[in-house]
């Protein structure tokens, strides 16, 4: 039996209700059937072809044995006239990038704290608990080596340092700042920019540095750790980004306030009462990081860490009497 079906051109919506009561709105048509046909009205220009109908369908292609009773098209008077088809597909644009390089001068101490061969090995393959036995005839800290396992060191021997830190510490220190500016968000700052390579090469001499801290235990049980530590310190990264969502000020912005605002290393201000790790974004003819990168590159971080020198008095007075009671415990302990 011959009918009409409304048509609409895209992007507007064509829905239909069963058992619809009559209602005089403007914009829409109603029908209540009788017999088997379907009469629709073309409203504001709305294309109408016609159709076979079937009065055991509600619908093309779905058989209940009811049939539409309202059609609405959802659109207001005069809308029509704006409608223009819509391309075929979806265009998504290329996602542009750039690359930056910055230039880091630290003003605060740099605390290298990579996990240590130890520790991964007890993850690895957890120990036990030690008897009495054990502990006496074992080390529980041996300083100099800690010291020599806390940095995360560059295999090539081309390259200008020896000591490196992870490029994801940067990255992440410009996370943690975007949280106390207006108008950025932490989540958005890690999808649009990162800083390319594993590591970052790090400019400084490492010097032995051992603290009394608390464990993460629920005593909070105090311990001795010894790590690498370097005073004056310097690092070149690179940094690509999206744009034009980001700009080569913004980046310059972000990673200024992420030098004073999180830092990078352990007792960074991130972490909340510590200041160590902070830097600043400096030319690469300033006086200090040309110093730096002339003095304080691979050659002398090796000199460095074969003949280790304390950090601070603390540490030298602590080293000192620890070598005292080795001696006096026994030569024929060794290291945990």
């Amino acid at each position: 039996m011959e009918g009409s079906l409304l048509t609409l051109c895209p992007p507007l919506h064509l829905f239909v209700e069963l058992r619809g009561k009559p209602e005089q709105e403007p914009h829409r048509v109603f029908h209540r059937p009788k017999h088997d046909t379907i009469p629709i009205l073309p409203l504001y220009g709305i294309a109408v072809i016609p159709y076979q109908y079937d009065p055991t369908q509600n619908a093309i292609g779905s058989r209940t044995g009811d049939v539409p009773t309202r059609i609405s098209t959802g659109i207001e008077e005069g809308a029509l006239g704006a409608i223009k088809p819509a391309d075929a597909g979806i265009v998504v644009d290329p996602i542009k990038t750039e690359v930056m390089q910055i230039h880091i001068l630290g003003t605060t101490p740099l605390i290298l704290n990579r996990l240590s061969e130890k520790a991964k090995h007890d993850l690895l393959l957890p120990t036990g608990r030690k008897t009495t036995a054990d502990r006496a005839a074992t080390l529980k800290h041996d300083p100099i080596a800690e010291f020599r396992a806390s940095p995360y060191m560059v295999e090539d021997e081309d390259a200008p340092t020896l000591l490196a830190h992870m490029s994801s510490a940067f990255k992440g220190a410009a996370m943690t700042a975007s949280l106390d500016l207006p108008g950025t968000r932490k989540a958005q700052i890690g999808r649009l920019l990162w800083v390319r390579g594993q590591q970052v090469g790090v400019y400084g001499i490492p010097e032995v540095f051992s603290t009394i801290v608390r464990s993460a235990d629920m005593n909070r049980t105090p311990d001795v750790r010894t790590r690498a530590i370097v005073g004056s310190w310097a690092a070149t990264i690179l940094v690509e980004f999206n744009v034009p969502i980001l700009t080569a000020r913004s980046v310059v912005n972000l990673f200024s306030a992420a030098g004073l605002l999180a830092g990078v290393g352990d007792w960074r201000p991130e972490k909340g009462k510590g200041d160590y790790g902070q830097f600043m974004l400096v030319d690469p003819d300033h006086p200090a990081y040309v110093a730096l990168r002339a003095t304080a590159g691979r050659d002398a971080q090796v000199a460095a860490m074969e003949t280790p020198v304390t950090y601070d008095r603390d540490t030298e007075e602590l080293l000192a009497w620890f070598d005292v009671e080795v001696e006096s415990r026994g030569r024929g302990r060794r290291a945990a």
